[in-house]
């Protein structure tokens, strides 16, 4: 009362207890005036908030230390959409976010040998939690080696490899004790590698069950996968899936599966071998054998 005309009034609020949830819009300066009617309105709104928090989880074996991946949680316009960099176990906080809004999850691309899995998003409630998690697991895709065909192995450039391995590669053997096929030189390998290995080894030949071209094929491949493993750097030790074949149903029967390494199919192309002497080894088995070495021993 009693407030001389041309003063100017400032209206101010204390600090709610609790403040949580509320919020305060002020008048503007009053101006006293003889005519009035120098009056105002504070107006406190009720408007239920909470945090939502979103963690990153980073899972995977030999997953790199310290990886950062950008997280957006976006509850609204600014400021109810943050966006952070975090790392395992990092958070991602959005303040203030009103009871019944909905947030949504997102991630940049994490790159290669990385998957993630979002939250569903997340209803804001008075009761909480409001949290979520982005899982990160780490799958490393390993680097596939390929081979080189037999063609390679049989031209000059892989000749020039053969001549300098040390120790030689020859006198080498395929097959096993039943049927044992040597090849003594680079020039016996290069009649193997080009198919005509019956012109050396008659014997390997003379199964009835498996037609000449089967075998001599059968020859030529195991040695250019014998080749491959022992030449060619980071091939041995891949399996039959990694480096994109497939084993035909028939060849099951010697132990092959999608996970067979390169050294297994070696050992079980050259039991077929072996048993080109019974005869035990069949047409379908030395043509779906074949198949696969073809896979294995491709370049591109």
């Amino acid at each position: 009362a009693g407030v001389p005309v041309g003063s100017t009034c400032k209206v101010t609020e204390d600090a709610l207890i609790p403040a949580t949830d509320w919020t305060v819009t002020l008048p503007s300066d009053i101006v006293v005036t003889a005519a009035g009617p120098n009056t105002a309105t504070v107006t406190n709104a009720y408007i239920a908030q909470r945090d939502v928090t979103v963690t990153k989880a980073v899972v995977g074996a030999n997953a790199p230390a310290g990886a950062t991946f950008a997280i957006t949680v976006n509850c609204g316009t600014a400021p109810l959409t943050v966006t952070g960099t975090v790392a395992h176990n990092g958070t991602v906080t959005v303040t203030g976010v009103p009871v019944g809004s909905t947030c949504k999850v997102t991630e940049a691309p994490p790159g290669t040998d990385w998957s993630v899995s979002l939250p569903a998003d997340i209803t804001v409630t008075a009761a909480g939690p409001n949290t979520a998690t982005v899982t990160n697991t780490y799958v490393a895709v390993p680097t596939v080696v390929l081979g080189k065909t037999r063609g390679f192995w049989g031209n000059r450039v892989g000749n020039s490899i053969l001549s300098a391995a040390a120790p030689s590669p020859f006198p080498l053997s395929l097959g096993g004790a039943l049927e044992k096929v040597d090849v003594l030189n680079l020039g016996a390998s290069n009649t193997y590698l080009r198919g005509n290995g019956c012109t050396i080894d008659t014997t390997a030949c003379k199964n009835t069950r498996v037609q000449r071209g089967t075998v001599e094929t059968l020859l030529a491949q195991t040695l250019a996968l014998t080749y491959n493993a022992r030449y060619v750097s980071g091939y041995n030790g891949q399996t039959v899936a990694g480096l994109g074949c497939t084993v035909d149903p028939v060849l099951t029967s010697l132990g092959l599966s999608a996970s067979s390494t390169v050294d297994q199919v070696r050992i079980a192309s050259n039991a077929l071998i072996n048993g080109l002497h019974l005869p035990a080894t069949t047409q379908a088995q030395g043509g779906a054998m074949n198949a696969l070495l073809g896979c294995l021993n491709r370049e591109a």
